[in-house]
């Protein structure tokens, strides 16, 4: 994705109406370019389409010639390594910084607006398989019992992150560490609060 945004920057200054030093001079460029790409897998689909769609038609002018680049970035956006970037380095910084917004003692009204904004991300956040994991660890962890402050919004977002950006665990093992150790907290408290009651009214009824 680099590759494009760099090209875009370099196109704004193409000229309107190139002469034939200055199409041959951008042309030797875009096929220099091919071969020192840094990301092999996006060296090998520039040249890829380097290849298909020869860039000779498209460098009459600017325009032609964004057409060209927008194109090729178009072709790739769809592919697994662009999506995740995509993800990791717009989107999550956004969502960052959303989190950091969230107040330290939301209202009803704002815990539902939350709400809202993460569970209508499930259909619209970039690439399939961004959505089918961010579906499938969301639902399993819901955000609802992480509402309570932006300390338990942010760590929701962490584990959200972890499991959007690193190889995901087995559904059972996210509902063990995060859906039954909840439980079991929540469940020896209660005991506690249960056996204490008992406690004061055997006292009393001394």
């Amino acid at each position: 994705m680099e590759t494009w945004i760099f090209l875009r920057d370099l196109a704004q200054d193409y000229p309107m109406d190139p002469d034939y030093q200055q199409v041959q001079n951008y042309k030797e460029l875009l096929v220099a370019l091919r071969y020192v790409i840094p990301n092999p897998s996006e060296r090998s689909k520039y040249a890829y389409y380097l290849d298909q769609t020869p860039v000779d038609p498209y460098l009459t002018n600017r325009l032609t010639f964004l057409s060209w680049i927008q194109k090729g970035s178009n072709q790739l956006v769809s592919t697994l390594d662009v999506e995740h970037r995509i993800l990791m380095d717009r989107i999550w910084s956004y969502l960052w910084a959303v989190g950091q917004a969230y107040p330290n003692q939301p209202n009803f009204q704002e815990v539902l607006f939350y709400k809202n904004f993460f569970l209508t991300l499930e259909n619209t956040l970039p690439g399939a398989v961004n959505r089918r994991v961010y579906v499938g660890v969301t639902h399993q962890v819901p955000v609802d019992r992480f509402l309570t402050s932006r300390t338990n919004l942010v760590k929701w977002l962490r584990i959200v992150h972890y499991h959007m950006t690193a190889q995901p665990p087995e559904a059972d093992s996210i509902v063990e560490h995060f859906g039954v150790g909840h439980v079991r907290r929540h469940s020896a408290a209660y005991a506690s609060v249960v056996l204490l009651g008992c406690a004061v009214l055997l006292y009393l009824t001394r």
